[in-house]
C-alpha cells in the first residue's frame, strides 16, 4: 500500500514538472517586441545651382574717345549745364535769329509759327527755327527762353554725348563744322545742335529735337560711329561721331 502511494505521488510530481517545463519553454520562445530605431534629421538637399545670368547684348557702343575739337566740346558741356539750369542765354548767344514774314495770324503747315501768332499778314518778325521729326516750329526769343526754361528741358540731367564732324578736306576733324549731340539719357539723342565757324567763333546753324526715329542713326548719334547710306536729317553720309561721354 505504501509502495502504491509512493508511485502515485511520483507520477503526479513528474506530470507537474512536465507541465511547468512546457509552460516555461513556451514563454522563453515567444517573439520579443521590436523597438523602432530613433528618427534622425534628414540633411537638406540644395537645388542645383542656376547658370549665371548674362546681360542682354546692347547696341554697339564705341569707347570714349578724345574730343576731336576742344572748343566744340567746351561749348557742348556749357550748353548741357545751361539747359539743366533752365538758362537759354548761352544757346541764344550762339544762335542768330532769322527774319520771317507772317502769312497772317492763322497757323499754316510749314509756316513760321508760333512766332507769328497774332501777327498781321506781311508782318516781319525775327525768330529761331527748331527742327523736329515731322515739321519744325519757329519761336520768338521769349518763346525759346520759355521752352528751355521749363521742364522737361529745365532740370533734366543733360550731358554732352557725342560730337559729329562732317566729311572735310581740312587737316583736322570738325574744321568745316560740327554737330553737338546732347541727351538726358543714354538710349537716344534729345537735342542736336549744328555748328559752323563764323569769324573764328562757333555759330549755331540748326537745332533739332530728337530722336530721329531711325534706329541705326540714333545709335550712332549716342554711341559713336559713322553715318552711312545717304545720311539722315541734317547729317550727311560719312559724318563721324566721336563718343566723348
Amino acid at each position: 500500500m505504501d509502495n502504491l502511494r509512493r508511485a502515485v505521488c511520483a507520477g503526479i510530481l513528474v506530470a507537474a514538472v512536465t507541465i511547468l517545463a512546457a509552460a516555461c519553454g513556451g514563454s522563453s520562445g515567444s517573439a520579443t517586441p521590436s523597438v523602432a530605431p530613433p528618427l534622425t534629421a534628414t540633411a537638406a538637399i540644395d537645388p542645383p545651382a542656376s547658370p549665371a545670368l548674362t546681360a542682354a547684348p546692347t547696341a554697339t557702343q564705341h569707347p570714349i574717345e578724345p574730343c576731336p575739337e576742344q572748343s566744340v566740346c567746351y561749348l557742348g558741356h556749357s550748353l548741357a549745364a545751361a539747359l539743366k539750369s533752365g538758362d537759354a542765354t548761352l544757346i541764344l548767344d550762339h544762335w542768330p535769329a532769322q527774319a520771317a514774314t507772317s502769312p497772317g495770324d492763322v497757323p499754316q503747315l510749314g509756316g513760321p509759327f508760333p512766332l507769328c501768332d497774332g501777327a498781321a499778314a506781311g508782318e516781319v518778325r525775327s525768330g529761331y527755327t527748331l527742327l523736329g521729326s515731322t515739321e519744325g516750329s519757329v519761336l520768338s526769343k521769349a518763346q525759346v527762353g520759355t521752352l528751355f526754361g521749363t521742364p522737361p528741358y529745365s532740370g533734366s540731367p543733360w550731358a554732352l554725348r557725342t560730337v559729329g564732324c562732317p566729311p572735310s578736306t581740312g587737316a583736322t576733324p570738325c574744321s568745316d563744322g560740327a554737330i553737338i549731340v546732347l541727351s538726358t539719357q543714354s538710349v537716344g539723342p534729345d537735342l542736336l545742335v549744328g555748328l559752323s565757324l563764323d569769324a573764328g567763333s562757333w555759330t549755331i546753324n540748326f537745332v533739332r529735337r530728337g530722336p530721329l526715329f531711325q534706329e541705326d542713326l540714333d545709335s550712332v548719334l549716342v554711341n559713336g560711329g559713322i553715318v552711312g547710306g545717304s545720311g539722315g536729317g541734317p547729317m550727311p553720309a560719312g559724318t563721324r561721331f566721336y563718343r566723348v561721354n
